[in-house]
């Protein structure tokens, strides 16, 4: 998978600090490991710390409002010019664009093997489990974490027995392989 975020930008310091782009940037470069913008949907996602999940609270905005206000505090230009919503709109709407932000739809739960859950992300393969990756570019994680191993199991023990009447050699087989 091709990895869109690194790009030539120019430097922040060869632009008036309290120009729209320069704040873009700025925005990008604090969020670059938490936020995604995905044009075809029209959406910011959020990496949670285990998942990517839709904004649907106008984080991102909010992310740029923040930016806007610690800028004004610093300088001598009038501070509601910087901090109005025009400012904020245009540091969000220029950070959608940033290669470090910009994220296509088909990145997201693109893998087939990975399972997050609260605790890990699993690989369904070999069953070991590692901390969540942002650049796993998971949305989906399980309601809960997985059971530590040995952990009483009495639901699919009387499943397996069922299904495999009484069978024990089949359902040790199924344990180790389903």
């Amino acid at each position: 998978m091709t990895d869109f975020r690194v790009v030539d930008t120019p430097a922040i310091s060869e632009l008036p600090p309290t120009s729209e782009d320069a704040l873009a940037l700025t925005f990008a470069e604090r969020h670059a490991g938490e936020l995604r913008y995905i044009a075809h949907w029209g959406r910011w996602l959020n990496f949670d710390g285990t998942r990517w999940s839709f904004d649907s609270t106008l984080h991102a905005f909010d992310r740029a409002r923040v930016i806007c206000r610690e800028v004004a505090m610093d300088c001598d230009k009038p501070k509601s010019s910087i901090t109005s919503a025009k400012t904020v709109a245009a540091v969000e709407k220029l950070a959608k664009a940033d290669r470090r932000l910009a994220a296509m739809m088909d990145q997201f739960d693109a893998e087939p093997w990975p399972l997050n859950t609260a605790g890990a992300t699993y690989d369904l393969r070999t069953g070991e489990g590692r901390p969540p990756n942002p650049l796993d570019y998971i949305t989906k994680k399980t309601a809960c974490a997985a059971a530590q191993a040995g952990t009483p199991h009495p639901i699919w023990t009387a499943f397996l027995h069922r299904i495999t009447a009484g069978n024990a050699e089949l359902q040790g087989f199924l344990q180790r392989y389903i």
